[in-house]
């Protein structure tokens, strides 16, 4: 059976393609902070560790998604640059504010990326 967490979805793919090459893109990367929410796979997150983000916090509430999302870092070279957090939306303001030095960093991130989310309504005001 399929799962949200099986590919890359589109606007992801748009969303890197975007970012790596358009001259004009609003984010540059370097030494950024950023924060991927509702990641799935991470391609976004990771490619903004491939173009020199400081540090950057994967989010998504599935396991093998986020260990897919490492495996990727790894095969990129920039697992160093790169944290997941295993959780829902309306949790990611209480984990960032725990006191848990791995996360200290994305409590105000520079940037936020979000593409193909996948909408629950609950969630809706924690985002």
């Amino acid at each position: 059976a399929f799962q949200v967490g099986d590919s890359v979805w589109p606007a992801a793919i748009l969303m890197g393609r975007w970012l790596a090459i358009h001259p004009k893109a609003p984010v540059k990367f370097q030494g950024k902070v950023v924060l991927e929410i509702g990641a799935g796979l991470g391609m976004p997150g990771v490619l903004a560790a491939v173009l020199g983000a400081e540090a950057v916090l994967i989010q998504d509430r599935d396991e093998p998604s986020l260990q897919q999302v490492m495996e990727t870092a790894v095969e990129a070279q920039v697992v160093s640059s790169i944290t997941t957090l295993r959780c829902d939306w309306q949790d990611l303001p209480g984990k960032l504010s725990e006191e848990v030095e791995a996360l200290a960093p994305f409590r105000a991130p520079d940037v936020i990326l979000g593409s193909d989310i996948i909408f629950d309504e609950k969630g809706a005001e924690a985002v």
